[in-house]
């Protein structure tokens, strides 16, 4: 009786065994099972901005003037799986890397951003940028052009890991005024990436996505 029970507490051992090395080898021979979760071509889905100020066409009688916008992400750029489980998994398929605006077509300045990295993860990433800048501006008209760069993954060439493209966006000019001020250009930068309401009447600019 003993060495029945011996034999089979040994024959459970091996079982045990060589069912966790049959797991081990799978997953060593299917790395790149995560990219299956990511689209075959890029994509290229514009975001959209939100301007609550300067407001296009509009004159300030001072010389300091708030830029205040809002990137808004569009959906396709975001993946659920498996979304009824408690820790579903988020991919990411599109990233912001980089954030600037243009002055007159002459002065241009990066704002510091904190995108999500990460492809995939088990929290809800945002779905807005919220960035805010002081601009003192000279007496004058002025424009304005908030620009973009994006890395869009996708399932490619590449078995472990997922190809990327960058892409470029731009928004559309807004032309304002200052009547007062001759000081030059002084620039203090805040950005938040936490998403916010927006309070009171924005103007909504979409963005039209720029060839390279």
């Amino acid at each position: 009786m003993k060495k029945a029970l011996a034999l089979i507490l040994v024959l459970a051992l091996l079982f045990s065994l060589l069912v966790g090395t049959r797991v081990v080898k799978l997953g060593m021979a299917n790395p790149g099972l995560w990219l299956l979760g990511f689209p075959r071509d890029p994509v290229q889905t514009s975001p959209e901005l939100i301007f609550q100020s300067p407001i296009n066409n509009q004159t300030y009688d001072f010389p300091s003037v708030w830029l205040n916008f809002t990137i808004v992400k569009p959906e396709s750029w975001f993946f659920v799986a498996n979304p009824d489980y408690i820790s579903p998994n988020n991919y990411i398929y599109v990233n912001i890397t980089s954030i600037s605006y243009t002055i007159d077509g002459i002065t241009s300045e990066t704002i510091p951003i904190s995108d999500v990295t990460d492809l995939l993860v088990e929290y809800s990433p945002s779905r807005s940028l919220n960035f805010s800048t002081n601009l003192t501006l000279p007496e004058g008209a002025h424009n304005l052009t908030v620009s973009l760069q994006c890395d869009s993954y996708y399932w490619g060439s590449h078995h472990y890991l997922p190809d990327s493209i960058q892409m470029n966006f731009s928004s559309e000019v807004v032309d304002f005024t200052i009547t007062s001020g001759s000081s030059p250009t002084t620039l203090i930068i805040a950005a938040s990436g936490a998403s916010v309401a927006i309070i009171g009447i924005g103007l909504l600019v979409y963005f039209k996505k720029r060839k390279h």
